[in-house]
């Protein structure tokens, strides 16, 4: 139910991966997916992988059902909005025409923000 309702299934129907993963490694990640009333969260049980081609994220092995690894590459990422708490900051991923928000926190978000907006826009000289 879990994928389901958070969005991981939709996902995995177009950005599945079984490449092995490359890039700069965030271990025990946290996330949260799905309706941003209700999201689903994956507490630090999260893997991500911010690489060359993508955000790749996959759950712990024991968690996997219904939960394959994704690969979501750069240029399928619509936008980034941060929501500024008064501890944190969210940053808010909209991941193309699948219309799914996937929610970030900390190091992982921000890496997530700087990595995408350094391949969506042209440096300046």
């Amino acid at each position: 139910m879990i994928s389901f309702t958070g969005g991981w299934h939709a996902l995995s129907q177009k950005f599945s991966s079984s490449q092995p993963p490359q890039g700069k490694k965030f271990p025990l990640s946290s996330m949260s997916a799905g309706h941003r009333w209700f999201p689903v969260n994956y507490g630090h049980c999260l893997t991500a992988y911010l690489g060359p081609s993508g955000l790749r994220l996959s759950v712990w092995p024991i968690l996997r059902i219904k939960h394959p690894p994704l690969l979501i590459p750069w240029e399928e990422i619509s936008s980034i909005k941060t929501k500024k708490g008064i501890f944190t900051v969210r940053y808010n991923v909209l991941i193309g025409k699948t219309r799914t928000t996937l929610y970030f926190q900390g190091k992982l978000g921000n890496a997530i923000q700087v990595a995408w907006l350094a391949l969506t826009r042209p440096t300046q000289s």
